[in-house]
């Protein structure tokens, strides 16, 4: 089937026109084509319609490709993790099913919801190491609904651990079973043509990259034992001899980044054409940064429900009418700051902009007065 063809039969399907016959006729030619010629297709016809309408393209791709032998990766690749996390998860969420039917207790199931929480761990390592590298071989469509769908996720099992605290029975059994089916469906999404996605698009030396960025975030208390085998990074280039001279003063390159690296901030720096070029590594990171991430756009940074919020500041640093933005959120007990910044030269010029993000919970504490060196 001709592409063009292929971007009609769809745009008819997501205006509603589902009959059987356009729909094994997309299936049809879904099957033949790459995740890349799809992901076009999906680009083009995404300013015509909106995430929802592209997740029903999203379940008839899986539909096309139920049936398929699915990926045989060694242990240990990125994908065999991703995986065996996959099945611990199933696993969790079909004893909550269970324990919901025959004993109602909520002791447990407040564990097992426990393993759903720290799947975020799961999605954060997708979202920091996977998709990069799926971005760039031109599938940031498919990257963009599953991170929508990770976000959907977040909100319905904080839903959960709400209720379950509350102990309305009925409303535990409603939320927490529209949660399984939720992530379920997710599950075979990526089983059945993410993952397999990935496995013909990446090189063998991008999986190494993968694993290198999937080892920065972390994983699970449920992560298989092969996880925890490492892979250390080409040896950094020496900084020694570098030095970097400024109006007010000079240091070396390892200088720089040590000072960076010790302020009680994470400084992200996205330059005039949005991608980002640097993020500094404080002992203590507020949230993720893998360096699979240095090159992409912003907006490939943020899920699909922040990007006009990020592409109205930047359009008001570019054009002069702002030079800060900032918020605050709640993060795990902790009152987190986030500033953005315009970055401009002596003229006036926009050259980019920076996120500092600090946890201020203690600042927020100061009274009174302490002078240097007094005893804390």
């Amino acid at each position: 089937m001709k592409r063009d063809d292929l971007k009609d039969l769809v745009r008819r399907f997501l205006k509603g026109e589902r009959t059987e016959e356009i729909s094994r006729r997309i299936r049809d030619a879904l099957r033949e084509i790459s995740p890349s010629e799809l992901s076009g297709i999906e680009e083009e016809l995404g300013g015509e319609f909106g995430e929802e309408e592209l997740l029903r393209l999203c379940d008839l791709h899986l539909s096309a490709m139920q049936g398929d032998e699915g990926i045989n990766v060694p242990r240990g690749h990125p994908l065999s993790i991703l995986l065996e996390e996959h099945e611990f998860l199933k696993g969790a969420m079909e004893e909550g099913r269970k324990v919901l039917e025959e004993t109602a207790d909520l002791s447990r199931l407040r564990e097992l919801v426990g393993y759903l929480k720290e799947y975020d761990n799961h999605k954060l390592r997708e979202e920091n190491a996977l998709f990069p590298f799926l971005d760039k071989h031109q599938m940031s469509r498919p990257v963009q609904v599953m991170w929508s769908e990770h976000d959907i996720q977040r909100q319905k099992i904080r839903e959960v651990e709400r209720v379950i605290e509350e102990g309305a029975l009925e409303e535990v059994r409603v939320r927490f079973l529209e949660l399984v089916d939720l992530i379920g469906k997710h599950f075979a999404k990526e089983e059945g043509v993410l993952f397999p996605s990935a496995m013909r698009l990446l090189s063998f030396e991008e999986w190494i990259q993968v694993k290198v960025s999937m080892d920065e975030v972390g994983y699970c208390s449920f992560s298989p034992p092969e996880a925890a085998a490492r892979i250390k990074e080409a040896g950094k280039p020496d900084l020694g001899g570098a030095e970097i001279r400024l109006p007010t003063g000079s240091f070396s390159l390892r200088e720089l980044e040590a000072m960076l690296n010790t302020l009680p901030l994470d400084i992200t720096f996205v330059d005039a054409e949005d991608r980002v070029r640097y993020f500094n590594e404080p002992r203590e990171r507020l949230f993720p940064r893998t360096k699979a991430i240095i090159g992409r756009t912003v907006q490939q940074c943020h899920p699909q429900k922040s990007l006009p919020l990020v592409n109205r500041i930047l359009e008001e640093f570019k054009s002069g009418q702002r030079d800060v933005a900032e918020f605050w959120i709640d993060v795990k007990g902790r009152k987190v700051h986030i500033r953005y910044f315009a970055v401009r030269d002596s003229d006036g010029r926009y050259l980019g902009c920076v996120e500092a993000t600090q946890d201020v919970t203690d600042l927020k504490k100061l009274e009174g007065e302490k002078r240097l060196l007094d005893e804390p």
